[in-house]
């Protein structure tokens, strides 16, 4: 598969994510405690920081023709892709929302490295525990955060 080709998957893949969120958007209601929907909304903001991260980074690396690596950050980023829509569509947030967020988010980070793939360690320092956090074991970043806004709340910590 050439990456013209692989990029077309990918693009059709995220496509036809966004198009099932959309419909499940008005199927599936959103959490009616705004604590839950404001952690939800903050976990969405994490993954599309992340689907940003990652795609900056894909990028550099395919600049430097090292594609394998980032055949990585290609699937790590399809595995966001799918809970980035559903924390998003979670909170009540249309899937614009996720979009808009994905596309600042790449726009501040390459205006963060200057674009100058050669400063992507400034973006590695900022991303790279929270975005492997996501990948890795998201129940924990999600815990994280609905425990944060029940304190800030008032309310009591999840166990």
């Amino acid at each position: 598969m050439t990456l013209t080709t692989a990029r077309r998957s990918r693009l059709g893949t995220l496509l036809s994510t966004l198009s099932a969120a959309l419909f499940l958007g008005w199927v599936i209601p959103a959490l009616s405690y705004p604590e839950y929907r404001q952690a939800q909304d903050n976990l969405g903001h994490d993954h599309a920081e992340c689907l940003a991260f990652f795609s900056v980074i894909r990028r550099c690396l395919e600049n430097s023709d090292q594609n394998e690596l980032a055949a990585k950050y290609d699937e790590a980023a399809e595995r966001l892709t799918e809970q980035a829509v559903r924390f998003t569509l979670a909170a009540g947030l249309k899937t614009e929302t996720l979009l808009t967020r994905l596309q600042l988010s790449r726009k501040a980070m390459n205006q963060a490295i200057g674009n100058n793939c050669g400063n992507i360690s400034i973006l590695i320092a900022k991303h790279s525990d929270l975005c492997a956090g996501l990948v890795h074991n998201p129940d924990r970043r999600a815990q994280e955060l609905i425990d944060a806004e029940l304190e800030r709340a008032g309310g009591c910590r999840l166990k």
